[in-house]
């Protein structure tokens, strides 16, 4: 094995210890290649989600969510099963969040957990193509 590659095993070893010991309410990312993310945007407020759905390309999804509202929130991404495949910690007023995750093609929900706020309207969807 030449030195360059031992360096390059060792940068990815790194930057995967560092994607999977990461912030933990994301489940982490199954690839390491970031850079072809599809990005978007969310803000969440008092009590709604904008936009209320979102379409992007997969399977590597990039959401950046902003709290807009004068209450704390959250946006959870569901499948069908009613299971969580990526959230963001509670949001207080005015911070941001971004989460990251590998999504297969389908449709999944978008919401608040926190108590009360998606019956008040905080959901949506995510369509990932």
């Amino acid at each position: 094995m030449t030195e360059q590659m031992r360096a390059v095993g060792i940068a990815a070893l790194t930057a995967f210890a560092i994607v999977e010991c990461g912030h933990p309410s994301v489940p982490p990312p199954t690839t390491l290649a970031a850079a072809g993310a599809s990005a978007a945007s969310v803000v969440l407020s008092d009590f709604k989600i904008t936009p209320p759905a979102l379409t992007m390309s997969g399977p590597m999804v990039r959401i950046t969510v902003r709290n807009d509202g004068a209450l704390s929130h959250d946006l959870y991404v569901g499948d069908a099963s009613g299971g969580v495949l990526l959230r963001t910690r509670t949001l207080g007023p005015g911070e941001t969040e971004t989460i990251r995750g590998v999504l297969a093609p389908g449709t999944y929900t978008t919401y608040c957990a926190l108590p009360g706020h998606e019956d008040l309207g905080m959901k949506g969807t995510l369509t990932v193509s």
